[in-house]
């Protein structure tokens, strides 16, 4: 997607998706179990962390984000309108949806129009997704899951943060289970990272 263009909406994205019909295979993968190990989330233990804010204005990957892909200097961002995931993946500068890799605020107003409209998301609050780095023979791709963020809003001029309340009641997870239900068995299948359109297909991160 290139970060100016609003040429369309949020609808036009979940219908084309739709019309695309990308098929998804079947996991067969092996997990290495840790007896007893547990999932817990690094945002309640810390406020740094990867991720990407997202703004009415646009949009901006922070430091620690940047650092999971040093290689790159430029990137395209993808679009999953079904899953709700935002994504990241190294390109050259040839690419006329290229973006500068780099710590800096991203305007492209037009874009997170389409993205806060697809979501739901209130105007005015800013949100802040986690990244999710996936390596694989020399590729990487950062994706954002939309749906599980942390919100930024002003509440009498004083800015106030939440987090979703599944973030609490899922902590503790047992984590066999929560790998299967997500990308990384699917990661661990695939041969190329480039087959996104499988890649996207798929309950959580």
């Amino acid at each position: 997607m290139n970060p100016a263009f609003g040429g369309y909406e949020a609808n036009h994205y979940l219908c084309a998706f739709e019309t695309a019909q990308v098929p998804f295979p079947p996991i067969e993968a092996e997990l290495t179990h840790i007896a007893g190990a547990k999932r817990i989330r690094k945002e309640l233990f810390c406020n740094r962390y990867a991720a990407v804010t997202f703004s009415g204005c646009g949009l901006h990957f922070n430091s620690d984000c940047v650092s999971l892909m040093k290689e790159a200097a430029y990137v395209e961002i993808l679009l999953h309108p079904t899953e709700r995931l935002f994504a990241v993946r190294k390109t050259t500068q040839r690419n006329r949806n290229a973006i500068l890799w780099k710590a800096l605020p991203i305007q492209a107003r037009e874009l997170t129009h389409i993205i806060y409209r697809l979501m739901g998301w209130q105007k005015g609050w800013k949100y802040k997704v986690t990244a999710n780095c996936f390596s694989k023979h020399n590729e990487q791709v950062i994706f954002f899951d939309l749906t599980c963020c942390e919100y930024q809003f002003r509440e009498d001029k004083k800015l106030t943060k939440a987090i979703p309340s599944n973030w609490i009641s899922d902590f503790g997870e047992n984590l066999p289970d929560y790998m299967m239900l997500c990308r990384r068995a699917l990661a661990k299948k695939i041969g190329k990272l480039e087959t996104i359109g499988t890649f996207f297909s798929r309950q959580g991160l």
